[in-house]
Protein backbone atom coordinates (compact mmCIF):
# COMPACT_ATOMS: atom_id res chain seq x y z
CA UNK A 1 0.00 0.00 0.00
CA UNK A 2 2.80 2.99 1.26
CA UNK A 3 4.66 1.21 -2.27
CA UNK A 4 1.27 2.16 -4.18
CA UNK A 5 0.65 5.58 -2.39
CA UNK A 6 4.26 7.08 -2.90
CA UNK A 7 4.40 6.08 -6.53
CA UNK A 8 0.87 8.43 -6.65
CA UNK A 9 3.14 10.90 -5.12
CA UNK A 10 5.61 11.14 -7.30
CA UNK A 11 3.66 10.80 -10.54
CA UNK A 12 1.10 13.46 -8.87
CA UNK A 13 3.82 16.16 -7.63
CA UNK A 14 5.14 15.70 -11.35
CA UNK A 15 2.54 16.94 -13.20
CA UNK A 16 2.00 19.74 -10.53
CA UNK A 17 4.81 21.74 -12.48
CA UNK A 18 2.80 21.48 -15.90
CA UNK A 19 -0.21 22.24 -14.48
CA UNK A 20 0.96 25.41 -12.94
CA UNK A 21 3.17 26.44 -15.48
CA UNK A 22 2.12 29.67 -17.89
CA UNK A 23 0.53 28.59 -21.06
CA UNK A 24 3.39 30.84 -23.47
CA UNK A 25 0.58 30.62 -26.14
CA UNK A 26 -2.83 31.99 -24.95
CA UNK A 27 -0.56 34.91 -22.76
CA UNK A 28 0.47 35.92 -25.93
CA UNK A 29 -3.07 35.57 -27.38
CA UNK A 30 -4.46 37.75 -24.58
CA UNK A 31 -1.24 40.33 -24.96
CA UNK A 32 -1.82 40.85 -28.76
CA UNK A 33 -5.46 41.71 -27.88
CA UNK A 34 -4.94 44.53 -25.48
CA UNK A 35 -2.14 45.77 -27.65
CA UNK A 36 -4.14 46.79 -30.54
CA UNK A 37 -4.93 50.21 -29.52
CA UNK A 38 -5.03 53.28 -32.12
CA UNK A 39 -3.33 55.78 -29.32
CA UNK A 40 -1.84 58.41 -31.28
CA UNK A 41 1.56 58.02 -32.17
CA UNK A 42 4.69 59.91 -34.06
CA UNK A 43 7.43 58.39 -35.19
CA UNK A 44 10.74 58.56 -37.72
CA UNK A 45 11.30 55.30 -40.13
CA UNK A 46 14.76 55.07 -41.24
CA UNK A 47 15.02 52.15 -44.52
CA UNK A 48 18.52 50.58 -45.81
CA UNK A 49 18.02 48.68 -48.70
CA UNK A 50 20.63 46.27 -50.71
CA UNK A 51 20.29 44.51 -54.03
CA UNK A 52 22.28 42.28 -55.63
CA UNK A 53 21.88 40.32 -59.46
CA UNK A 54 24.80 38.31 -60.45
CA UNK A 55 28.20 37.14 -59.19
CA UNK A 56 31.48 38.15 -59.12
CA UNK A 57 32.79 40.85 -61.52
CA UNK A 58 29.34 41.12 -63.35
CA UNK A 59 27.27 41.71 -60.15
CA UNK A 60 24.84 44.62 -60.30
CA UNK A 61 24.42 45.86 -56.71
CA UNK A 62 22.32 48.75 -55.89
CA UNK A 63 21.48 50.12 -52.56
CA UNK A 64 20.11 52.94 -50.43
CA UNK A 65 19.10 54.52 -47.75
CA UNK A 66 15.60 56.50 -47.22
CA UNK A 67 13.98 58.41 -44.24
CA UNK A 68 10.39 59.21 -43.76
CA UNK A 69 8.00 60.70 -40.82
CA UNK A 70 5.38 59.03 -39.42
CA UNK A 71 2.25 59.90 -37.82
CA UNK A 72 -1.10 57.78 -36.72
CA UNK A 73 -3.74 59.09 -35.12
CA UNK A 74 -7.49 58.94 -35.06
CA UNK A 75 -7.42 60.69 -39.34
CA UNK A 76 -5.27 57.55 -40.23
CA UNK A 77 -1.69 57.32 -41.22
CA UNK A 78 0.50 60.02 -42.64
CA UNK A 79 3.88 59.96 -44.28
CA UNK A 80 5.42 62.49 -44.69
CA UNK A 81 8.73 63.17 -47.21
CA UNK A 82 11.30 66.03 -46.87
CA UNK A 83 12.22 68.61 -49.16
CA UNK A 84 15.53 66.69 -49.68
CA UNK A 85 13.66 63.55 -49.87
CA UNK A 86 11.74 64.33 -52.45
CA UNK A 87 14.46 66.40 -54.84
CA UNK A 88 15.87 63.30 -54.60
CA UNK A 89 13.15 60.81 -56.03
CA UNK A 90 12.74 63.15 -58.81
CA UNK A 91 16.27 63.51 -59.53
CA UNK A 92 16.60 59.59 -59.34
CA UNK A 93 13.23 59.22 -61.28
CA UNK A 94 14.58 61.19 -64.70
CA UNK A 95 18.06 59.54 -64.23
CA UNK A 96 16.44 55.69 -64.29
CA UNK A 97 14.37 57.19 -67.90
CA UNK A 98 17.77 57.78 -69.15
CA UNK A 99 19.67 54.79 -67.82
CA UNK A 100 17.91 51.91 -66.30
CA UNK A 101 20.60 51.00 -64.49
CA UNK A 102 21.42 54.10 -62.99
CA UNK A 103 21.81 54.20 -59.24
CA UNK A 104 18.58 54.85 -57.39
CA UNK A 105 19.58 54.56 -53.99
CA UNK A 106 16.26 56.99 -52.73
CA UNK A 107 13.59 55.02 -54.80
CA UNK A 108 15.19 52.12 -53.77
CA UNK A 109 14.75 52.36 -50.02
CA UNK A 110 11.19 53.93 -50.71
CA UNK A 111 9.90 51.52 -52.65
CA UNK A 112 10.26 48.69 -49.92
CA UNK A 113 7.80 50.56 -47.62
CA UNK A 114 4.12 51.32 -48.80
CA UNK A 115 1.45 52.21 -46.66
CA UNK A 116 0.24 48.69 -45.36
CA UNK A 117 4.18 47.82 -44.55
CA UNK A 118 4.24 50.87 -42.86
CA UNK A 119 0.68 50.99 -40.88
CA UNK A 120 2.32 47.13 -39.95
CA UNK A 121 5.19 48.93 -38.31
CA UNK A 122 2.90 51.46 -35.95
CA UNK A 123 0.59 48.44 -34.97
CA UNK A 124 2.57 45.15 -35.29
CA UNK A 125 -0.17 43.42 -32.91
CA UNK A 126 -1.89 42.59 -36.25
CA UNK A 127 0.53 41.41 -38.06
CA UNK A 128 1.58 39.04 -35.46
CA UNK A 129 -2.01 37.66 -35.66
CA UNK A 130 -2.29 37.20 -39.04
CA UNK A 131 0.86 35.32 -39.07
CA UNK A 132 -0.14 32.86 -36.25
CA UNK A 133 -3.87 32.35 -37.89
CA UNK A 134 -1.38 30.76 -40.64
CA UNK A 135 0.88 28.99 -38.72
CA UNK A 136 1.09 25.61 -36.60
CA UNK A 137 2.26 25.92 -32.70
CA UNK A 138 4.76 23.07 -32.25
CA UNK A 139 6.05 24.07 -28.70
CA UNK A 140 7.25 26.42 -26.01
CA UNK A 141 10.96 26.40 -24.58
CA UNK A 142 12.33 28.68 -21.88
CA UNK A 143 15.51 30.93 -22.96
CA UNK A 144 18.00 33.44 -21.42
CA UNK A 145 18.63 36.77 -23.28
CA UNK A 146 20.84 39.36 -21.91
CA UNK A 147 20.37 37.89 -18.70
CA UNK A 148 16.32 37.71 -18.75
CA UNK A 149 14.42 34.94 -18.64
CA UNK A 150 12.29 34.67 -21.48
CA UNK A 151 10.04 31.96 -23.46
CA UNK A 152 10.34 31.44 -27.02
CA UNK A 153 7.16 29.96 -28.81
CA UNK A 154 8.10 28.21 -32.27
CA UNK A 155 5.56 27.63 -35.00
CA UNK A 156 5.75 26.15 -38.44
CA UNK A 157 4.91 28.05 -41.20
CA UNK A 158 3.29 26.76 -44.49
CA UNK A 159 4.54 27.73 -48.37
CA UNK A 160 1.74 29.95 -48.68
CA UNK A 161 2.57 32.35 -45.78
CA UNK A 162 5.87 32.83 -47.52
CA UNK A 163 4.97 32.67 -51.38
CA UNK A 164 1.65 34.61 -52.19
CA UNK A 165 1.22 33.66 -56.16
CA UNK A 166 -0.31 30.39 -56.34
CA UNK A 167 1.14 29.60 -59.55
CA UNK A 168 5.05 30.11 -57.82
CA UNK A 169 3.99 27.79 -55.19
CA UNK A 170 3.01 24.96 -57.83
CA UNK A 171 6.63 24.16 -58.72
CA UNK A 172 8.29 24.54 -55.15
CA UNK A 173 9.01 20.66 -54.47
CA UNK A 174 10.48 20.86 -51.28
CA UNK A 175 10.33 23.82 -48.34
CA UNK A 176 10.61 24.20 -44.92
CA UNK A 177 10.00 27.39 -42.61
CA UNK A 178 9.33 28.17 -39.21
CA UNK A 179 8.80 31.51 -37.17
CA UNK A 180 9.34 32.28 -33.65
CA UNK A 181 8.27 34.40 -31.02
CA UNK A 182 9.72 35.66 -27.65
CA UNK A 183 7.68 36.87 -24.90
CA UNK A 184 8.31 37.94 -21.49
CA UNK A 185 6.27 37.08 -18.01
CA UNK A 186 3.34 38.75 -19.30
CA UNK A 187 3.21 37.46 -23.03
CA UNK A 188 4.35 41.08 -24.65
CA UNK A 189 6.39 39.84 -27.23
CA UNK A 190 10.23 41.01 -27.53
CA UNK A 191 10.87 39.87 -30.83
CA UNK A 192 10.13 37.58 -33.96
CA UNK A 193 11.79 35.51 -36.61
CA UNK A 194 10.85 33.56 -39.67
CA UNK A 195 13.06 31.30 -41.34
CA UNK A 196 12.27 29.65 -45.13
CA UNK A 197 14.29 27.23 -46.92
CA UNK A 198 13.25 25.80 -50.39
CA UNK A 199 13.83 24.84 -53.66
CA UNK A 200 12.00 24.21 -56.76
CA UNK A 201 11.66 23.35 -60.54
CA UNK A 202 9.58 24.44 -63.58
CA UNK A 203 9.76 22.08 -66.49
CA UNK A 204 13.08 20.26 -66.71
CA UNK A 205 15.78 22.84 -66.89
CA UNK A 206 14.52 25.92 -64.43
CA UNK A 207 15.37 25.27 -60.91
CA UNK A 208 15.56 27.57 -57.99
CA UNK A 209 17.23 27.78 -54.78
CA UNK A 210 15.49 30.15 -52.10
CA UNK A 211 16.65 31.10 -48.29
CA UNK A 212 15.84 33.66 -46.16
CA UNK A 213 15.63 35.59 -42.30
CA UNK A 214 13.27 37.98 -41.35
CA UNK A 215 13.95 39.10 -37.46
CA UNK A 216 11.58 42.07 -35.68
CA UNK A 217 12.09 43.64 -32.39
CA UNK A 218 9.13 45.59 -30.51
CA UNK A 219 8.46 47.91 -27.91
CA UNK A 220 5.17 49.00 -26.12
CA UNK A 221 4.18 52.59 -26.40
CA UNK A 222 0.18 53.44 -25.31
CA UNK A 223 -1.12 49.66 -25.23
CA UNK A 224 0.56 49.63 -28.86
CA UNK A 225 2.59 47.10 -30.28
CA UNK A 226 5.34 49.09 -32.13
CA UNK A 227 8.23 47.29 -34.32
CA UNK A 228 11.05 49.11 -33.80
CA UNK A 229 13.51 46.81 -36.00
CA UNK A 230 13.08 44.75 -39.30
CA UNK A 231 15.90 43.03 -40.48
CA UNK A 232 15.28 40.83 -43.95
CA UNK A 233 17.66 39.00 -46.07
CA UNK A 234 16.81 36.25 -48.76
CA UNK A 235 18.81 35.01 -51.57
CA UNK A 236 17.82 33.19 -55.23
CA UNK A 237 20.00 30.90 -57.01
CA UNK A 238 18.18 29.97 -60.28
CA UNK A 239 19.23 29.37 -63.71
CA UNK A 240 18.77 32.66 -64.78
CA UNK A 241 21.37 33.51 -61.88
CA UNK A 242 22.05 34.64 -58.62
CA UNK A 243 19.71 37.21 -56.53
CA UNK A 244 20.30 38.45 -52.54
CA UNK A 245 18.20 40.94 -50.98
CA UNK A 246 18.54 42.26 -47.58
CA UNK A 247 16.44 45.04 -46.22
CA UNK A 248 16.61 47.47 -42.34
CA UNK A 249 14.18 49.15 -40.85
CA UNK A 250 14.79 51.19 -37.78
CA UNK A 251 12.33 53.27 -36.00
CA UNK A 252 12.68 55.97 -33.75
CA UNK A 253 10.17 57.59 -31.21
CA UNK A 254 9.34 61.04 -31.65
CA UNK A 255 9.24 61.08 -27.75
CA UNK A 256 8.39 64.99 -27.38
CA UNK A 257 5.66 64.86 -30.09
CA UNK A 258 4.16 61.72 -28.78
CA UNK A 259 4.02 63.39 -25.50
CA UNK A 260 2.00 66.88 -26.68
CA UNK A 261 -0.08 64.37 -28.03
CA UNK A 262 -1.00 62.42 -25.37
CA UNK A 263 -1.19 65.85 -23.12
CA UNK A 264 -3.77 66.91 -25.81
CA UNK A 265 -5.60 63.73 -25.76
CA UNK A 266 -5.39 63.66 -22.04
CA UNK A 267 -7.30 67.15 -21.91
Amino acid sequence: MTKYFASYLMLFFGFVPLLTKADGLNDLKRALQKLNSNTPISATLITTSYHQQGEGKNKIVKSGEAQVYLSDDHQGLQITYSNQILAKLEHEASERIKDENAETPTLNAINKNNATEIKSTLSAASDIIRTMAQANFINEEAITINGEELRQLNFELPVSAIINDKRTREYVKKFESSYSVVIDDNGIPISTKIDFNGKGRAYIVLSVKAKGFEHATYQVVEQRLVRITNESSSTFDSTFGYTERKNKNLLTLNENKNAVIALNKAQ
